[in-house]
């Protein structure tokens, strides 16, 4: 048996998962064959030839994933070398070599790639992006090409185009979804193609902020590529003649990003902020853009979205503009601003209704978060409503419990009917502090009932939930009407109002509304409601919108970014300095090597400056050609060891003085005498420089005992230049002093 495990053949490659070892020792000399070339580029010293057979040569294999793997390390790091080379052409080739690489790659080595290239591309504070379209041949040429084929077959694209598309759309990313959607909002089937193509590089997508190059008409910031495309994209359309269905394409073509639930491309509140950012900017040029943008965002603030929402609502009108900040106070004014112009101008129903309807879903949803607004806002935003009509400021104090409205005003008539003296007992009375009459002209009780069913049908053409609920307040047995005139009464409304100045609802809220206003004022049922209602609506007037011209705008403003309504203000009770930003554990740790590392340096520089310090002053002990450097007015340069007479002599005069003043002080306390006048100074001494003789640096003292006394300490090779005698610098070893002349550590002396 053992015999018969000796004899057996070890198991082929395939059986640790690799692939032949023919196939291996092949890809082995390619690989050694690359390298090669990656080191030229590295150095600068490139290999024509080399690269030549490389580029030309057909490879039929897949390249091991281990090797695919160091090869993509390798290239990124010869990648900006690569690009930098003298020779133009040789930049374009190191383009070409990374794409022949590309394409021999397994999927798993493409995500690869993807990633350490937008790392590589990430890493300078510049876009590049650009200068690597110039590196590629024939860049926009060769992409319309595979654009057209995929736009003849959309269902039936080829690999190898595929893959090129993708190869593209990598390096030169945003001019690529350019291209990729102006050929969606031409062909609508291009759109999976589109999807499925950027699914399948995610290094660029799920909302990842870049650094990419902006124009003149767009603001600096670090954004996902998906915002500046659209946006970038939004701003050309605008800039030529389109239809209105290619604007529904584009709509279609965003929301398409935003569909995946688990993982999108693109987060539906980053598309939100880029949305209401564009239609702050005052480019609204042609109306349909303005629809569709409208239209979007109030499918995404709608509460059928049931996406994560991963952005707040500011509460203050001072909120500083940050990321994952919506500036609701600005937005409200913007929406509300919104309306007024397209009521005004009666350019576009949908634009005014996609407005309120936005104001309606961000005010569920800050219900939702327990959200409200601080005081100052509060009264900068009824301010706001109070020039609207009134139930325009009724319905907006309705949505936003943040506001906490504790009254809302409601019309003379309404206020009335709800309020009056002869209420029915059983009409719950808990309602009625819940509004503030708004003073107007005296109404009669005869007028009393129409002017009431007027304020109604305002009320429900703006909101029908707000006509409901005064309809439940106030029951329909309060105003006795016949029903035709009811029924007259709503055609004379729906005429004047309807399609004309607020044009708010459609067909069917306004078939609801007027329903509910029969059964509560008819609640036998005298008359068939359902026809009246009929005969109601087939009568209204079609509501004709001038066709607007011209449908694109000549001149482009600068996009710009929702700005807080005031500027942010300190509070006084507000922590001064501020607290410091929460710093995570890694980079404390950065900080902590950084400051190690400056240390380090900071070290090494001091004991450079102190053995410069030591040399300097070796040098000049052991110099014996001293000549006079003093100027004509100072002493004569003369050793310390020479100084020592001098010295006591000073010091005999200095005793002898100090004693002749206590003498003087003891006769002036006993007698007091006439201080004699003092004798004049002589004149200053005149020295002159010369030069010193080797014999005057000699030392007096006797050789022999110095050198019995220097074998004892450690020879000092600096005692030459401290201000001191011999016999004291003797002394100070004696006494084991360790200073002779003081310093610190911080100064480089010793303790």
């Amino acid at each position: 048996m053992m015999r018969a495990l000796a004899e057996s053949p070890p198991p082929d490659n395939s059986f640790y998962g690799l692939p032949p070892q023919e196939d291996l020792e092949v890809q082995k000399l390619w690989v050694a064959e690359v390298s090669t070339i990656l080191e030229g580029y590295k150095v600068y010293k490139t290999d024509v030839h080399l690269i030549k057979k490389f580029l030309d040569t057909r490879y039929d294999f897949d390249v091991y994933d281990y090797y695919a793997y160091d090869l993509t390390l390798d290239a990124m790091a010869h990648f900006q070398a690569g690009i930098t080379q003298t020779n133009m052409e040789m930049n374009k080739k190191f383009m070409l070599i990374l794409q022949k690489l590309y394409m021999m790659f397994a999927e798993e080595n493409k995500l690869t790639f993807h990633r350490e290239f937008v790392k590589e591309w990430q890493y300078y504070p510049i876009d590049y992006c650009p200068y690597f379209e110039t590196l590629l041949y024939k860049y926009s040429e060769t992409l319309n090409l595979k654009l057209n084929a995929v736009c003849r077959a959309p269902e039936d694209i080829e690999h190898d185009v595929m893959e090129e598309i993708r190869w593209n759309l990598l390096i030169a990313p945003v001019n690529t979804l350019l291209a990729l959607f102006k050929r969606c909002v031409d062909n609508p089937n291009v759109i999976q193609f589109t999807i499925y193509l950027c699914t399948h590089l995610p290094a660029l997508f799920h909302d990842r902020p870049l650094k990419i190059y902006h124009n003149e008409l767009e603001t600096k910031r670090i954004e996902p590529l998906l915002c500046v495309v659209f946006r970038r994209f939004l701003c050309s359309l605008r800039c030529q003649e389109n239809t209105d269905s290619q604007w529904e394409i584009l709509y279609q073509l965003m929301m398409a990003f935003c569909d995946d639930e688990k993982k999108p491309l693109m987060s539906c509140w980053q598309l939100l902020e880029v949305v209401l950012n564009e239609l702050y900017t005052p480019n609204r040029l042609p109306t349909k853009s303005v629809e569709m943008l409208s239209a979007m965002a109030s499918r995404i603030l709608s509460p059928e979205n049931k996406m994560k929402l991963t952005f707040k609502f500011a509460t203050s009108m001072r909120a500083p503009q940050m990321d994952c900040l919506y500036l609701t106070p600005t937005i409200i004014i913007m929406f509300l601003n919104i309306m007024d112009e397209y009521h005004e101008n009666k350019k576009s129903i949908e634009v005014i209704d996609n407005c309120k309807s936005c104001l309606k879903s961000i005010g569920e949803r800050m219900t939702e978060e327990h959200l409200e607004f601080d005081d100052d806002t509060k009264s900068r935003l009824m301010e706001e409503l109070s020039k609207r009509p009134w139930y325009v400021e009724y319905a907006v104090s309705t949505w936003y419990f943040a506001l906490n409205v504790e009254k809302r005003r409601v019309p003379t008539a309404i206020f009335q009917g709800i309020c009056s003296e002869d209420k029915s007992p059983s009409t719950s009375t808990q309602k009625i502090p819940e509004f503030i009459e708004i003073t107007q002209k005296s109404i009669s009780k005869d007028e009393l009932p129409f002017e009431c069913l007027r304020s109604l049908m305002k009320l429900g053409l703006f909101d029908p939930e707000c006509a409901l609920e005064l309809l439940h307040i106030s029951p329909a047995t309060r105003i006795q009407l016949d029903v035709k005139d009811i029924a007259s009464m709503m055609e004379f409304v729906m005429k004047e109002y309807f399609n004309v100045k607020l044009a708010l609802v459609n067909y069917e809220c306004a078939r609801e509304l007027m329903m509910y206003i029969l059964e509560a004022f008819d609640k036998p049922a005298t008359l068939d409601h359902e026809e009246i209602i009929k005969t109601i609506i087939e009568e209204l007037p079609v509501p004709v919108i001038p066709r607007e011209w011209p449908r694109h705008s000549a001149k482009m403003e600068k996009s710009l970014i929702i700005q807080p309504l005031e500027k942010p203000r300190r509070n006084s009770d507000d922590p001064w300095p501020p607290p410091q930003k929460f710093i995570s554990l890694e980079m404390r740790e950065l900080h902590a090597q950084q400051k190690r590392e400056r240390d380090r340096l900071y070290q090494i520089s001091v004991i450079r400056t102190e053995k410069a310090e030591r040399i300097h002053r070796e040098r000049w002990a052991q110099d014996d050609s001293i000549v006079g450097w003093t100027l004509d007015e100072s002493p004569p340069n003369e050793p310390v060891f020479l100084e020592e007479k001098r010295v006591e002599s000073s010091e005999s005069t200095s005793t002898s003085k100090s004693s002749e003043k206590k003498k003087v002080k003891r006769v002036k306390k006993e007698e007091v005498k006439e201080a004699e006048p003092l004798t004049e100074p002589e004149p200053p001494r005149q020295y002159k420089s010369i030069a010193v003789s080797p014999e005057r640096l000699a030392d007096p003292v006797d050789p022999a005992s110095l050198a019995e006394k220097l074998e004892k300490v450690e020879v000092d090779r600096f005692a030459v230049l401290r201000r001191c005698t011999p016999s004291e610098f003797l002394e100070g070893f004696n006494r084991n002093s360790h200073t002779i002349f003081g310093g610190s550590a911080k100064r480089g002396g010793r303790h």
